[in-house]
């Protein structure tokens, strides 16, 4: 652990998450999801926490665990692949994965806000993705992942083929 000043903490985690523009996109997407102050970080914490606790329970309902391995990975490629963090590229992307597993919106989305908010109901889920920013989702989506029983070489190579004739069109 490093050794700062509290002076130095507080100007770091304003740096980090805590600055007025960060929280204007919060606030944006918050404000009618809570009644009081005090709902905020029960509503958004979960877009400045690192890993969040989910385990398989939490996916209870959503769908076989090897479907939602199967989505978590097709996605999480994909967004890899996005040439610009866009909101409307991460939109793009998850629909054309439900499209592709032949499966409703609202159908295929519920576990992607499990484990990019750790609820099933939560903020918006492609702004929250795109808040919490590339690295952040990668790790956030490879914990569902492993949450549902993972993802070994052979499944990643079967879902790999799968990828590819998804991204061909």
């Amino acid at each position: 652990r490093e050794r700062v000043t509290d002076a130095e903490l507080v100007q770091r985690v304003f740096d980090w998450k805590l600055n007025r523009d960060f929280l204007t996109q919060v606030a944006a997407l918050a404000r009618t999801r809570i009644g009081t102050l005090g709902d905020l970080p029960l509503t958004a914490g979960f877009l400045v926490a690192g890993r969040l606790p989910v385990t398989a329970d939490d996916f209870a309902g959503l769908g076989e665990p090897a479907d939602l391995v199967r989505a978590f990975v097709l996605v999480e490629e994909q967004l890899n692949r996005l040439p610009e963090w866009t909101v409307e590229g991460i939109e793009g992307v998850l629909r054309r994965t439900a499209e592709h597993m032949e499966l409703k919106l609202r159908k295929f989305l519920p576990p992607f806000y499990v484990a990019v908010s750790g609820q099933k109901v939560s903020l918006p889920l492609f702004d929250s993705m795109h808040l919490l920013g590339r690295d952040l989702m990668r790790d956030r989506l490879r914990q569902a992942i492993e949450a549902n029983g993972g993802a070994g070489k052979k499944v990643r190579k079967r879902i790999d083929k799968e990828l590819r004739a998804l991204l061909a069109g």
